[in-house]
């Protein structure tokens, strides 16, 4: 799955397990999990680097001053920085461990004139760009997502607007049930997409034709792919770490 990513420039983040204040990184066998207070943040598949393919739309639309959410292992913006189209990355990220680390670790990132770090969370950031990509998001409900999304969308001044997981719930709106929808009605992709950006008042997203909108959830849901055995066995692993048991790591 690398292949098609190194066609696009795409650099492969530098992680360093470990622990750092209240936040733990820990491999398991070239699966990097992030924790932040006991709780799972994030994965990154050093194998099949999906985490990579679910953020493509935030690749495709970044030009300008981009503002992106959530620093983690930075596998988004080290995407972001290899086109030169982008001209400012200002990264918004509420914990200070996270952006501790990677001054700890020299991540390269650091060294890019263009990249702004803002210890913030993104409710609470007052600033503009041209392009605004939320990616802040981990357990919280598609109903959750969307209405933080929302908020972050009317907030914060911008020109074009996306934000992760948003084609994980076009797929989930697919059956978009109305009183004018005949039962076992099924919408298209870019049907759900248009649905949910006009219901939401998301009026800042792209205006995406069908193609770019099936492209986009196929790159997204490259998980199934790449996860498939994982999927079959059930081996995942728990989505809390005890601090303690990864000192020594």
């Amino acid at each position: 799955m690398i292949e098609l990513l190194k066609a696009l420039n795409y650099t492969a983040p530098h992680i360093k397990p470990g622990v750092y204040d209240n936040m733990v990184i820990v491999d398991r066998g070239g699966v990097y999990y992030l924790y932040v207070d006991g709780l799972q943040w994030m994965s990154y598949n050093t194998r099949t680097h999906e985490d990579a393919y679910s953020v493509y739309g935030h690749y495709l639309l970044a030009q300008g001053h981009v503002v992106v959410t959530g620093l983690c292992v930075v596998a988004r913006v080290n995407s972001l920085l290899t086109k030169p189209e982008v001209t400012k990355l200002t990264i918004l990220e509420k914990n200070q461990a996270v952006i501790d680390y990677h001054k700890k670790i020299g991540s390269p990132f650091l060294s890019d004139p263009r990249v702004e770090i803002v210890n913030v969370a993104a409710q609470q950031y007052d600033g503009q760009c041209d392009v605004l990509l939320l990616d802040h998001y981990e357990t919280e409900t598609m109903e959750q997502m969307i209405a933080d999304a929302k908020i972050c969308h009317d907030a914060i001044a911008h020109k074009t607007f996306w934000f992760w997981p948003f084609e994980r719930i076009i797929m989930h709106s697919r059956k978009w049930m109305t009183d004018n929808d005949p039962s076992g009605k099924l919408y298209t992709k870019h049907e759900a997409f248009l649905m949910l950006k006009g219901f939401h008042g998301l009026h800042n997203m792209p205006d995406f034709d069908e193609d770019t909108i099936n492209l986009l959830c196929m790159m997204h849901h490259s998980t199934i792919f790449s996860r498939s055995e994982l999927f079959l066995t059930g081996n995942a692993p728990d989505r809390k770490i005890n601090h303690n048991i990864y000192l020594s790591v």
